[in-house]
This record gives structure tokens, C-alpha cells and sequence, in this order.
């Protein structure tokens, strides 16, 4: 990715001796996995797979040296329309609505937080979602943090929000 000055570069460097990313699959353990987020656990245990055969989303897993799941993520479209979008997204508003990739849920197996798996995922769902816009009209990356702290993590790489309280975060796809 270009955006060297969030640390990407480094992070799929250093992550891939570390994970593999591959799609959801039966082959690995869900049960197993536990991010401390019920609601999180449940998405990737009993809802993931469901909404990947009905092609509303696509979910990836980060894989350890045990083949466990380290993390993982969502990913799918959504749109954005003038009223909802902040005032960096004003250049789309001929474009209505204004077409977007929606990182859905990110989670990270608490055995493995805090060792780089989230910006791991989060760089590995920006390099898809900016290869996905060579070939589809892609304009945002829209993220809707939890909290504010899940939120801050997100804005250390770039992401914004309409204004300071607000959890529904986005990213130009072109700043990728």
C-alpha cells in the first residue's frame, strides 16, 4: 500500500511471517474463538458463514503457526447518501448514492490482541477493497467503530468521522 507513513508497509512484512489470511472456511475451529465480544463471537460462529453463502458478505481469518483463528474480518458493500456523508465526502454528491465498501466487524481472538493481527486485517482488508476499486466503483471505506476506543484505533490510519462523536468512520478509497 502507499500510505507508508501509517506503518502498513512494515505491518504485511513483519504479519506474514506470523498469519495467513484465508477466506471463511470449515476447515478451521470457529467454536474455538473468542475475542471477549459475545456479539462478535457469535457473528463469526454462527452468522459468518450463513451470510457468505448468501453472498451479502465475505468474511477472512487470519490463521496462527497452530492453525487457529487469530482474527477476522468482514467485508461487503454499502452506499452512503449526501445527508449521512461528512463534509470530505461533499465531492461525491453529484454521485448519488455515493458507492462504498463497508469493513463490517473486525475482532481479534484475545490469545492474539495486542501483537498487530488488527492492522494486519485492517491493511489486508484496505488491499482488497483498493484492488476490488480498480474493478468496481469503490469512492469509501466505511467502518461503524463499537466504541470511541475502537474508534480512535482506526483514526491512527486514517479514518474520520463527521464530527468528534460520531462512530461511523470513513476512508477514501484514493488515500489507499
Amino acid at each position: 500500500m502507499k500510505n507508508s507513513r501509517h506503518g502498513w508497509h512494515w505491518v504485511n512484512i513483519l504479519s506474514k511471517l506470523l498469519f495467513s489470511i484465508e477466506p471463511l472456511s470449515s476447515k478451521y475451529d470457529k467454536n474455538a474463538f473468542d475475542c471477549g465480544e459475545p456479539l462478535l463471537n457469535r457473528f463469526l460462529q454462527q452468522q459468518a458463514s450463513q451470510l457468505q453463502k448468501r453472498s451479502v458478505s465475505r468474511t477472512y481469518l487470519a490463521i496462527d503457526e497452530n492453525k487457529q483463528i487469530a482474527g477476522f474480518y468482514s467485508l461487503s458493500t454499502t452506499q452512503i447518501h449526501r445527508d449521512d456523508s461528512p463534509d470530505h465526502l461533499k465531492q461525491f454528491s453529484a454521485y448519488q448514492p455515493i458507492p462504498a465498501a463497508l469493513i463490517g466487524r473486525l475482532a481479534i481472538n484475545e490469545a492474539h490482541q495486542g501483537q498487530g493481527v488488527g492492522r494486519y486485517l485492517l491493511a489486508h482488508a484496505l488491499a482488497t477493497i483498493k484492488r476490488l476499486s480498480d474493478v468496481i466503483g469503490l469512492a469509501v471505506v466505511v467502518i461503524d467503530a463499537k466504541n470511541q476506543d475502537v474508534a480512535a484505533f482506526y483514526k491512527r490510519f486514517g479514518f474520520f468521522a463527521a464530527n468528534d462523536s460520531d462512530l461511523r468512520l470513513f476512508l477514501l478509497v484514493k488515500s489507499i
